[in-house]
Order: C-alpha cells, then structure tokens, then sequence
C-alpha cells in the first residue's frame, strides 16, 4: 500500500499518453474544425 501513489501516477501517465496518440491518430483537428453537424 505504501507504493500505491506511485503506481498511480505511473497508470496515470501511461493513460494520458494513450489519449494523447489516440486523439493525435483518430481524432485531428482539421476534421474536428470541417464537421458540420445536422440541422433539423
């Protein structure tokens, strides 16, 4: 228990890490800027 923060923060990193390359690899910001979303 004594090692648990720095566990952690290790899963935490190693989590922001994978957003990170997902969001650069599936989600890039001149398709988030050209959608248009539906009008009713």
């Amino acid at each position: 228990m004594a090692e648990l923060p720095e566990h952690m923060e290790r899963v935490q990193k190693a989590c922001a890490k994978a957003s990170d390359a997902i969001s650069r690899t599936y989600f890039s910001q001149a398709d988030e800027l050209s959608w248009v979303g539906e009008l009713s």
